[in-house]
C-alpha cells in the first residue's frame, strides 16, 4: 500500500524499478542482457581442494624453476669470466713471483685456450719475474701443441728478461715435448718418460664391421674431389690414399724436428734424424741425448728460475683452472684433461669416467703429436 492507503501492485519481472523510463524507441544493445539480469556470472569462492593444491604446486614449481634458471645463468656468466685460481706454494716477496703453470693431460683445443688464460694473467702481473711450465702430458693434436709452443715463444719475445723453465712430470711425450722445446732450461724427474718425436695419423676404420652387419655408407663427394673422403672410418683406405696421408704427416714431422733443433740447438748430442724416431726415452736417456738439461723436480725448476731472474726472496705461486659450473654445484669433479666427459655407473657401483676427448679421439681422423702408449 502507498501512504494514502491505496494498493500498489508489485513490479513486473524485468521492470526497471526506480529508474526513469527510456525515451521512446530505445532498445538495449544486442549483447546486453535483458533488464534485471546480472551481466557477470556469480562469483563462487574457493573451488575444490584438489584444484587449490594443484594451483599452489604449479605456482611454486614455476617460481622455483624461474629462480634456478636465473641463478644458473648468472653463475655461468660469472664462472666464464672468472680468473684462474692462484695458490701459494712457497712464501716470499710478493714483488718477486715465480709462476708455475700446469700443462696436464692430453693437449686439445680447450687445453690451449686454458693455457692462454693463464698466460694472459701472468703477463698482466708485473710481479711475476719468471715462469715454470709443469708438463705431464702424452701430447695431443698438432695444432693445439703448436699453439701453446707459439704462446711461450711470444712471451719470451715480449719479456726477454723473464726465464721460461720446464719441469717435466711423469710424462712429457710427443706434443708435451714439443711444448717443452720453448723452454730456456728443461728439468726431467728421474722417472720421467719423454721424447716420442713423431707424428701419428690417428684413424679407426669400421668398414668391415659395417659390411658384416649389412650397413652401407652412401656418402657422395663432388665430381673431381676424389680425396674428399680420405680417412673416412666407414670406407677402406687405398694404397694411394695412404701415401697421400703419409706425405701430409711427413711435413708435420719435419716441422716437429725443426722445433726441436731450434729449441735445443747445440745441446743435442746426436743428429736430429737419429733422435727423432718415435721412441720414448727415460730421463737418463733424454739427458744423454741432449733432450733435457738436468734431472730434477719442480722445486729444482723453481729455484733455477729464481736464480736466473736474480730474485732474492722468491714467492712461488701456482695457477690452476677456475672450478667448473658442475663442480661449483656439487654435481661433478674437476678433471685435468680438458674437454669434458661423462660418468657411467652400473648396479654394482662401478663408475667409468668417459672423456669427450677420448670419444672424439677414437672416431676422428687427424694428425697427432701423441704417444699412443698412454
Amino acid at each position: 500500500m502507498d501512504p494514502q492507503g491505496s494498493f500498489t501492485p508489485p513490479p513486473a519481472p524485468g521492470a526497471r524499478v526506480g529508474l526513469p523510463k527510456p525515451p521512446p524507441g530505445w532498445r538495449p544493445p544486442p549483447n546486453m542482457p535483458p533488464p534485471g539480469m546480472n551481466p557477470y556470472p556469480p562469483y563462487r569462492q574457493g573451488g575444490s581442494w584438489a584444484s587449490r593444491i594443484f594451483l599452489t604446486l604449479a605456482t611454486t614449481i614455476f617460481g622455483l624453476s624461474l629462480a634456478l634458471n636465473v641463478y644458473l645463468i648468472l653463475l655461468s656468466g660469472i664462472l666464464n669470466n672468472s680468473k684462474p685460481r692462484v695458490t701459494t706454494i712457497e712464501d716470499g716477496d710478493v714483488t718477486e713471483k715465480v709462476a708455475v703453470i700446469p700443462l696436464t693431460g692430453a693437449i686439445f683445443d680447450g687445453t690451449a685456450r686454458n693455457f692462454d688464460r693463464f698466460m694472459d694473467d701472468v703477463e698482466k702481473d708485473t710481479a711475476v719475474k719468471a715462469i715454470v711450465i709443469e708438463i705431464d702430458s702424452p701430447g695431443g693434436t698438432v695444432t693445439a701443441s703448436d699453439q701453446i709452443h707459439h704462446r711461450l715463444e711470444d712471451f719470451k719475445l715480449k719479456f726477454p728478461d723473464k726465464p721460461v723453465i720446464i719441469a717435466m712430470g711423469g710424462l712429457a711425450a710427443s706434443g708435451g715435448y714439443y711444448v717443452a722445446c720453448a723452454g730456456d732450461h728443461i728439468f726431467a724427474q728421474r722417472t720421467t718418460m719423454t721424447g716420442s718425436i713423431g707424428v701419428l695419423w690417428q684413424s679407426m676404420n669400421v668398414s668391415r664391421l659395417l659390411d658384416k652387419w649389412g650397413v652401407e655408407d652412401n656418402s657422395i663427394h663432388s665430381t673431381g674431389a676424389d680425396y674428399k673422403e680420405v680417412g673416412s672410418p666407414t670406407k677402406p683406405m687405398s694404397a694411394e690414399e695412404s701415401q697421400y696421408i703419409r706425405a701430409i704427416i711427413d711435413q708435420a714431422f719435419s716441422e716437429f724436428k725443426q722445433v726441436v733443433v731450434g729449441g735445443r740447438k747445440s745441446a743435442l748430442k746426436q743428429p736430429i734424424d737419429t733422435i727423432a724416431n718415435g721412441k720414448i726415452y727415460t730421463a737418463q736417456e733424454a739427458l744423454s741425448l741432449g733432450l733435457v738439461d738436468a734431472i730434477g723436480y719442480l722445486s729444482n725448476a723453481t729455484q733455477h728460475a729464481a736464480g736466473v731472474a736474480k730474485l732474492k726472496n722468491p714467492m712461488v705461486v701456482r695457477y690452476e683452472p677456475a672450478p667448473s659450473l658442475l663442480l661449483m654445484l656439487g654435481l661433478g669433479s674437476q678433471s685435468p684433461i680438458d674437454g669434458g666427459g661423462a660418468s657411467v655407473s652400473n648396479s654394482k657401483g662401478l663408475t667409468i669416467n668417459v672423456s669427450a676427448d677420448l670419444l672424439r679421439d677414437m672416431t676422428q681422423s687427424r694428425m697427432m703429436y701423441m704417444w699412443n702408449g698412454r
